[in-house]
């Protein structure tokens, strides 16, 4: 029984801030605060030069579970970065970070994105990461192809989809 118990404690820093697995039913908890989402890691030795086909990571993308709110393909990751394609097709959940920079390059598509405000029944999902369901105020604003948005740390953020859209964009998170 203690080596079960010491096994699963083992497996918690193992799990990424953005995983969206999700728990139903359980009121204001982090379960609430996640989607399902199809990942797939395009990453590879970050000190040699890299291709990754437009075609590879727009088959990687199509590979998006019907029932997912995203598909995303993480293509570079380091201590202090990450750099990820990703399709959204629904709204995604308000994220609030400590110490990342989200950088966001607008590929295809279209969707509203909510900054500041209030977020609604937050919850700690990691260290310096927090998840809400909703956003109380805050501005509104449209993003299209070829924009570009970045959110500071420490401002509420939500990705917002109409039905039947979706929006494929580049982000890149640095760490300050």
């Amino acid at each position: 029984m203690k080596a079960l118990l010491l096994a699963i404690i083992a497996c918690f820093p193992a799990l990424p801030a953005h995983a969206q697995t999700a728990e139903k039913g359980v009121p204001n908890s982090v379960s609430n605060v996640t989607l399902p989402a199809t990942h797939v890691d395009k990453t590879g030795r970050e000190y040699v030069v890299r291709h990754i086909n437009g075609s590879e990571l727009a088959t990687a993308l199509s590979g998006k579970k019907p029932n997912d709110a995203l598909a995303e393909v993480l293509i570079s990751e380091g201590e202090r970065y990450r750099v990820a394609n990703t399709l959204r097709d629904r709204n995604g959940l308000v994220e609030f970070h400590d110490y990342w920079y989200d950088h966001i390059f607008v590929q295809e598509g279209e969707a509203r994105f909510l900054t500041g405000g209030t977020m609604v029944g937050a919850v700690d999902t990691a260290p310096g990461e927090k998840r809400a369901v909703s956003i109380n105020g805050g501005t509104s604003t449209v993003l299209h192809v070829g924009d570009y948005f970045m959110v500071p740390p420490h401002i509420p953020h939500q990705m917002l989809v109409q039905p039947g859209q979706k929006i494929r964009f580049v982000v890149f998170k640095v760490r300050k």
